[in-house]
Formats: structure tokens, sequence, C-alpha cells
């Protein structure tokens, strides 16, 4: 799929929110990788849309479905390790909410699984954003977003849509 007007890449899990402004309004980008290849070109992809984009710092890692060590040591090989914040693994509880035989239940979960959860509690924590500083950067984007021809041909001219007198108290 074409992203922006700049790169062309594979259509993949979450790289349409870098179609728009959608990657932009986020406190955290939490990004699911899988002990597989194909899931790490994914990140890749991803990693180096969220850099041009200037929002990596917001990202955080989890593995999942990590069945042993070596699951593990694959993912930390590939990734960024400061992003990650741990791994969910094999759960016959998330197993059988997904097979519709059970509701999810935190304190059923196996304890690394909680541990991960718990990590990532945490990190989203501790981010207190500057809602005004993200504000400016969603009116940038928007600005580059409907200044394109294809938007404004099908919608007019939207730069009318900013209020430059908002601001988050």
């Amino acid at each position: 799929g074409l992203v922006g007007s700049e790169m062309c890449i594979r259509d993949s899990a979450g790289i349409d929110a870098f179609a728009n402004t959608l990657h932009a309004q986020f406190d955290v980008l939490l990004l699911v990788v899988e002990p597989t290849v194909k899931s790490i070109e994914v990140f890749k992809q991803y990693k180096e849309l969220a850099e041009r984009s200037g929002v990596y710092d917001r990202v955080c890692i989890v593995g999942n479905k990590v069945r042993e060590d070596k699951d593990v040591k694959f993912i930390l090989s590939n990734i960024d390790t400061d992003k990650f914040v741990g791994y969910i693994g094999e759960s016959e509880h998330i197993r059988n909410v997904d097979r519709g035989e059970d509701s999810l239940d935190y304190k059923r979960l196996e304890a690394e699984n909680k541990v991960t959860l718990q990590n990532l509690f945490l990190k989203i924590s501790k981010i207190a954003p500057d809602a005004n500083v993200r504000l400016q950067h969603l009116y940038e984007l928007h600005k580059k977003y409907v200044a394109q021809d294809y938007v404004k041909e099908r919608f007019g001219d939207l730069t009318n849509q900013i209020d430059i007198n908002f601001k988050y108290e």
C-alpha cells in the first residue's frame, strides 16, 4: 500500500495508521511481535515509519505467542531491547478465552504474563505527554495531509478545520 506520497510498502498490520494522523494521536504505540521472520519484517517497517513520523519514542514492544526461551531470544535479537516490556507466553486461560469457553480474568493468567502486563502498566503510568505540543504536531500533520491533491480534489480546502486559538488547559 502507499503511505503518504513518499513511500511504498506492503500492506501489514498497523501500517495503515501512517496513511493519516492516527499514529500521532496516542501516548503509547504498542507493537506486538511474534517470534517469526514475517513478524520481525512488519516490526522493521513499522519502526521505519514511526521514526520518520517522529513517534518512535512512544513505541513499546511485547512479544507474543512465546513458547520457549528460544522465542524470546529471537525476538530480542531483532528488536530494540530498550523498547521491550515483556512477552505473553502460552496460556491455557487465554486459549480458553479465545475458544469462547471462558471470560478473560487477570487473576487466572500465568505469572510471567502478569509480569508483562504489570510492566506495560508501569511504563504507561509514567507517561505525561504535553497535550498542546501534541496538538501542534497534529495541526502540522493535518496541514500536510489536506494539502495532498487527491484530498483537495475530493473534499476541497480543509485547512480551515484548525482552530488556532484552541489550547488545552
